[in-house]
């Protein structure tokens, strides 16, 4: 796991972007998966393989348990996680969505993003403008970083993602 952090008034585990690797292939009941079906099945319906929510939470439960150690109960939030295609704006820069200010986003501690395109110029790049962190996109990466940071897209026109939301407990 890379990550990169700053940190915040004395406390260094609040801001910062997390990245893991993805196994070539996912342990299921019935064998294994390849990374090609899980995008494909993931592509069709993003709650539909629970073999890699199991991914997922080991990837998060290390993440958080490690650096961010927000009160996590949760891998998504009740609408599920959602595939979708990214575009780069006029500043070619692709904000993904973030209401912090909302009611329904209290709960949301992490943004989990995996990367579903499997080839990517090498400049194409996910970043945290605000606290100036920044990680290339390498395809079979998982991203974490809290929820309230806004992040956006670099060095891509489009870019096709799954996206959750580990929630806990509402921040005070």
């Amino acid at each position: 796991m890379i990550v990169d952090r700053m940190p915040l008034a004395g406390n260094p585990h609040v801001v910062g972007l997390a990245q893991a690797g993805l196994p070539a292939v996912i342990g299921a009941d019935s064998g294994v998966i390849s990374i090609t079906t899980l995008h494909q099945r993931l592509r069709e319906d993003a709650a539909s393989v629970p073999e890699f929510d199991s991914v997922l939470a080991t990837i998060i439960t290390q993440a958080n348990s490690e650096f961010f150690r927000f009160d996590v109960s949760e891998l998504h939030e009740d609408g599920g996680p959602s595939t979708t295609r990214l575009h780069s704006g006029p500043q070619g820069a692709t904000p993904l969505p973030t209401s912090v200010l909302s009611a329904d986003a209290a709960t949301r501690k992490l943004t989990v993003m995996y990367l579903l395109d499997e080839a990517l110029p090498d400049a194409a790049t996910i970043r945290l403008p605000l606290v100036g962190k920044r990680r290339p996109l390498t395809p079979g990466s998982v991203y974490v970083w809290p929820a309230f940071l806004e992040s956006e897209i670099t060095g891509v026109q489009d870019v096709e993602v799954y996206v959750t939301h580990a929630c806990g407990r509402s921040f005070r």
